[in-house]
């Protein structure tokens, strides 16, 4: 078992977490965030950028295809909502769980 991290935020490395369909791959993966039934979203700068899984690895959906070309940052909201951060296009979105854009701040390019 390898743990990370020291005191309260110490955390286990599990193995074959997080199952892909056959074929996904992540590719430099910028940024997790876990919402409030334990969801897990991971932001990344492959095809796929938001990958999201149940608390066991289980794939649940992804989305922003053609959305996000540098994956940087994610902040979870208090209302149920996600905050992405791409530097690739200089903006900050803020998005619904499944993926639709409330409103973004900046302007592509």
């Amino acid at each position: 078992m390898v743990a990370l991290g020291s005191g309260n935020y110490t955390y286990e490395v599990e193995e074959g977490w997080g199952k892909l369909p056959d074929g996904w791959s992540f590719k430099e993966c910028a940024a997790v965030g876990v919402d409030a039934q334990d969801n897990v979203y991971v932001f990344n700068r492959g095809e796929h950028p938001m990958i999201v899984f149940d608390k066991d690895g289980n794939f649940l959906r992804s989305w922003g295809e053609g959305t996000y070309p540098r994956a940087h940052g994610i902040t979870m909201g208090p209302d149920d909502s996600i905050y992405l951060t791409d530097d690739g296009d200089h903006t900050v979105r803020k998005c619904n769980m499944d993926g639709t854009v409330i409103f973004t701040l900046g302007i592509s390019g």
